[in-house]
């Protein structure tokens, strides 16, 4: 069984090349969490120990949430409550953020764009090789 202070959700190699853009860093520094916690938990290790590294996960991705002004992310332990309710219910919430955040840079990518007919795109690609080919 692995040492449960022997491993790092996130290295200061990563922290230091997150994103400076709040969005973007979110979902950079939560996708990173989660390829290192799922590489962690594994058949092989104890219930203690998935729980532990789950419940850091979600420690450290509500901070950096709350870090960047994510809405809707918070990891408040209700122990009355199944933990893995819990932590469904948690990655639920960060995924639906993720797709938010990922939706909005696609349409920022777009935002300069200008959908034309084929008939126009052809009349404009036409030009554009008259004045080059020039």
């Amino acid at each position: 069984m692995s040492d449960l202070m022997n491993y790092e959700l996130i290295s200061e190699e990563d922290y230091a090349n997150l994103p400076d853009d709040d969005d973007r860093c979110f979902v950079e520094f939560e996708a990173i969490c989660k390829r290192n916690m799922l590489r962690l938990i594994d058949e092989n290790t104890s219930g203690i120990f998935d729980r532990t590294v789950r419940e850091q996960y979600m420690v450290s991705v509500s901070a950096v949430a709350e870090e960047c002004l994510i809405p809707n992310i918070l990891y408040n332990p209700e122990y009355s409550v199944d933990f893995d309710e819990i932590f469904s219910r948690f990655c639920l919430d960060v995924q639906g953020e993720v797709a938010r955040i990922r939706i909005k840079f696609r349409r920022a990518r777009h935002a300069y764009s200008v959908h034309l007919t084929e008939n126009t795109r052809t009349k404009v690609e036409h030009y554009i090789y008259r004045v080059f080919a020039m």
